[in-house]
């Protein structure tokens, strides 16, 4: 997938978690929208550290690994989610805003290939069909 694709479902995602958290916070409680729009951010964060990961770890044998980077890569995402189980144990935030938060990157970064890349739709797809 190409970066200007994950840059965009990125920005989408917190733009939409912001719009949809200040919606929460009229409709619910201010924990929900919270939980909502720090799990989207989390999402995020987590996203954007996979991608670095694996843009440093995936390079051809020649040019070499950059081995400090991808620790420190690493220990981001660990930490990430030592933060996530933390908030989501001690009840911070409840499980279930947490979800949806989580689940906003899923969905946007979907909407985003099918708007860049319209060729993708499901009736396309599914032409394909099994040829064996």
């Amino acid at each position: 997938m190409n970066s200007t694709v994950l840059r965009k479902a990125r920005l989408w995602t917190l733009a939409a978690a912001t719009v949809i958290s200040l919606v929460l916070g009229r409709l619910t409680d201010a924990r929900f929208a919270l939980g909502f729009l720090g799990s989207a951010a989390w999402a995020v964060i987590g996203f954007w550290l996979v991608e670095a990961l694996i843009r440093r770890a995936l390079v051809p044998p020649a040019v070499g690994r950059n081995r400090g980077a991808i620790a420190l890569l690493v220990a981001g995402k660990l930490a990430l989610y030592a933060l996530a189980l933390w908030i989501l144990l001690s009840g911070i935030a409840p499980a279930m805003s947490c979800l949806y938060g989580f689940s906003l990157i899923l969905i946007v970064l979907v909407i985003t290939v099918l708007a860049i890349r319209p060729g993708l739709s499901a009736e396309r797809l599914s032409e394909r069909g099994d040829h064996d």
